[in-house]
């Protein structure tokens, strides 16, 4: 009934004209989690890009005052109750298009500087919805695979889109920790071939160079003992050498030594892959 007056549409006018209010924001942000209780809406109007967009900014936003500082930690609630609602209705769209505004926010994140991994709030709620069992990891992994820009053809928009998407990873995983069973399904989902698809199509962009070493990384070092296999099958030592000659960024540099230490520990019949 909310959907069908309208109601939603004015109050993502309302949270646009007053954007820089926390007082709007905060109010705007609890009317939409109390709407995401209904699944319907949730995928429905909720579900829409700039609705998304919407949510996923103010869930970025860390300054401002008590009041907007609340409604980004709304937002983020508001993302994870869309998150389960696709879930356990089976339908498909909303979630790879929640990972796909992530992504593109993760991407202007990099651009200007501000990326910090450690900055987590809504993959953590993500990863308390797969410790609950309120959503499959199965499901999760595939959604996250299929908002990869793999077979986009390549281009400045295309090296940009997997900057994007191979940030949210770097982040989705180091949230979710040593949780085995998202492993488990990104490792069958075939997130290494995925990882080393994007980087060998963007050998000369920093952002994917970086952010594909990093997050290999950190797959590598949540799989000790399935990881080693599927990353030496897919050809993924060789994209981390290539990238460590682009250049001395600090952070890729890092990841790539740490990486190449953990390769040292592993079986030589695997290293030798």
């Amino acid at each position: 009934a909310v959907a069908e007056t309208g109601a939603i549409h004015q109050l993502l006018r309302l949270a646009r004209l007053h954007e820089s209010s926390g007082m709007v924001q905060q109010a705007a942000m609890k009317t939409v989690c109390h709407l995401a209780f209904e699944p319907t809406v949730a995928l429905g109007e909720l579900s829409r890009p700039e609705m998304l967009k919407l949510l996923v900014s103010l869930r970025r936003e860390k300054g401002g005052s008590g009041a907007g500082i609340e409604a980004g930690k709304l937002a983020g609630e508001a993302l994870a109750r869309i998150v389960a609602a696709e879930a356990e209705s089976g339908e498909a769209g909303s979630v790879v298009a929640i990972f796909q505004t992530e992504a593109a926010m993760e991407l202007e994140a990099l651009r200007a500087g501000k990326f910090k991994s450690e900055d987590a709030s809504f993959y953590v709620l993500l990863s308390r919805l797969l410790e609950s069992e309120l959503v499959d990891s199965t499901f999760l992994a595939e959604r996250l695979l299929a908002a990869a820009p793999v077979l986009a053809p390549s281009s400045q928009a295309a090296a940009d889109g997997s900057a994007g998407w191979l940030a949210l990873l770097r982040r989705l995983v180091l949230a979710a920790g040593r949780n085995s069973a998202l492993s488990s399904a990104l490792l069958l989902g075939g997130i290494f071939a995925t990882v080393a698809a994007l980087m060998s199509s963007h050998v000369k962009n920093l952002h994917v160079q970086t952010q594909g070493v990093a997050s290999l990384f950190i797959l590598v070092d949540s799989m000790r003992r399935s990881g080693p296999s599927a990353f030496a099958e897919a050809s993924a030592l060789k994209r981390v050498e290539t990238a460590m000659d682009l250049g001395t960024d600090e952070d890729l540099q890092m990841f790539g030594c740490r990486l190449l230490a953990l390769v040292l520990e592993w079986p030589v019949a695997v290293q030798e892959t």
